[in-house]
């Protein structure tokens, strides 16, 4: 609203205000709870993880009274890399598209992609490659504590793009699927049923990656 006030040439029209209110809302919806559904199935397949995800969040509230403050999520660490891990296993979105704004020479080569040129990231290539991620079906938040991250390339991990262009709604989802695992996590134990599908399928006919038969979970209160 105050960009749409400015009287500088960064001052925002209604249709640019729209747009950006439109994608943060469509694109932070459907892949937040897309996260939440797919860490969820590996922490009911993995219950080691998930015990250890719950021992960390209880740890970290009895530090700050009981209350879900900003800090308290910020401190979750492991919670945070079971969602890393996630989104490196079932990157939302598969691909990244983006246009060359200009000629560019790739280091170290004669090679030039040319202005206008579309490029096309395959995350799924990157994010299973057993060279920087080895045992790539395996799920595993340790990949992604600080000791291993300085380890590798830092484009190794895309789950939510990188540079300029990297998704804008980041730590609006960032917060949103953080705090809606501790909540279920915290109230609830999740374990496989006969209908879990086992190993995951995808649907082939949408943009964003969604389970075949959906994700079903054994549910306990805790």
């Amino acid at each position: 609203m105050e960009l749409r006030k400015s009287e500088t040439s960064d001052a925002l029209t209604m249709e640019e205000m729209t747009a950006q209110t439109f994608l943060l809302f469509v694109a932070g919806f459907e892949t937040s709870s897309s996260v939440m559904s797919f860490c969820l199935y590996e922490l009911a397949l993995n219950p080691d993880i998930q015990e250890k995800a719950r021992t960390e969040m209880n740890e970290v509230m009895a530090q700050h009274d009981g209350k879900l403050t900003y800090e308290a999520v910020k401190e979750m660490k492991y919670l945070l890399h079971c969602m890393y891990e996630t989104t490196r296993k079932y990157s939302v979105v598969p691909v990244i598209v983006r246009k060359a704004a200009k000629d560019y020479i790739l280091p170290n080569t004669n090679h030039v992609i040319e202005e206008g040129t579309r490029v096309v990231l395959p995350i799924d290539a990157l994010h299973y490659d057993p060279d920087i991620y080895p045992s790539p079906q395996r799920f595993d938040p340790n990949r992604f504590s600080t000791e291993e991250i300085v380890k590798r390339h830092p484009m190794a991990y895309m789950g939510f793009g990188k540079g300029p262009r990297a998704c804008i709604g980041y730590r609006f989802a960032y917060m949103q699927i953080i705090i809606g695992l501790y909540m279920m996590l915290k109230n609830y134990r999740f374990s496989p049923t006969k209908e879990t599908q086992i190993p995951m399928k995808y649907k082939l006919n949408k943009h964003f990656r969604d389970a075949e038969r959906g994700v079903y979970l054994k549910i306990e209160k805790l």
